[in-house]
């Protein structure tokens, strides 16, 4: 007989559906939603770590469709309810979603919420810099620094150019303060980020120390606050591998640790500003 035809075997579609990704999208919300009865027996926090256990589960791809479409509904939830930070904090810490998730954050607040650092003070202020202190965190997780440094570098422009246009520059300074503490920090050598923020250090030392003679200065000191305070020391003693043991590899090592350097004066400057 006839040899049987072969059977053409076509790869199974990569991703959901899109009426599956819609659907996830409003389940996120209408979750949410449910957050006061939780919040009314006191048990805001704990649904809300259950409620963000759903979306761990997800296939990366997916979880990046459902959320891209819904961090501008996560924000205003979060800014409305202080429970529903948790949603985010857990994420983040997630070891399936993560990485992804903190880069989603990173890259909606840098494009679409840095504006409201210009009142520091407000609710909408505070929240985003609580989220951006998530975000940093995330660089210690694995593979988390490829994914941020192309927003954080973007990020440190955005801040610079936003101190020096805004009469009230303190929330941006805090931000770069914050930013540069977790680089030093780190316990791994964040080589990639210090690598694209080179370039950025020196321009940003000359701006920090325009801002420091111009008219806003003392505007920054007034509205300082404890806080600000909070660096007690940084200790520069950066470990590096057997730095000077040849002779050879010392003109490497100055080369490794100018970035850190700057980024050293750069925080110590910082503080200077926020204090005054």
């Amino acid at each position: 007989g006839q040899p049987l035809p072969a059977m053409s075997h076509s790869p199974p579609p990569l991703g959901m559906p899109e009426d599956d990704v819609r659907t996830c999208a409003q389940l996120l919300v209408a979750g949410l939603a449910c957050l006061k009865v939780a919040a009314f027996f006191g048990e805001g926090k704990e649904f809300c770590e259950h409620f963000a256990e759903i979306f761990t589960v997800m296939d990366p791809r997916d979880f990046t469709d459902v959320l891209s479409v819904r961090m501008g509904t996560l924000f205003d939830i979060m800014a409305a309810d202080a429970d529903a930070l948790t949603v985010a904090a857990h994420l983040v810490q997630s070891s399936s979603v993560g990485r992804v998730f903190n880069a989603l954050l990173a890259k909606f607040l840098t494009e679409h919420k840095l504006q409201l650092l210009a009142d520091h003070a407000s609710n909408e202020a505070l929240l985003v810099q609580k989220l951006f202190r998530l975000v940093f965190l995330g660089l210690t997780l694995a593979d988390g620094e490829q994914l941020l440094v192309p927003t954080l570098v973007g990020l440190v422009g955005k801040c610079l150019a936003a101190a020096q246009q805004q009469r009230d520059p303190l929330a941006y300074l805090q931000l770069l303060r914050i930013l540069f503490k977790h680089c030093h920090a780190s316990r791994e050598p964040l080589q990639q980020l210090y690598h694209e923020l080179a370039p950025q250090l020196s321009g940003a030392l000359h701006t920090l120390l325009a801002i420091l003679e111009g008219p806003n200065c003392s505007e920054v000191g007034r509205n300082s606050s404890a806080p600000a305070c909070s660096i007690s020391a940084w200790h520069l003693t950066v470990e590096r591998p057997q730095i000077a043991c040849r002779q050879q590899q010392r003109w490497d090592c100055v080369m490794m640790l100018t970035p850190l350097l700057l980024l050293l004066l750069l925080l110590l400057l910082l503080l200077l500003l926020l204090l005054l």
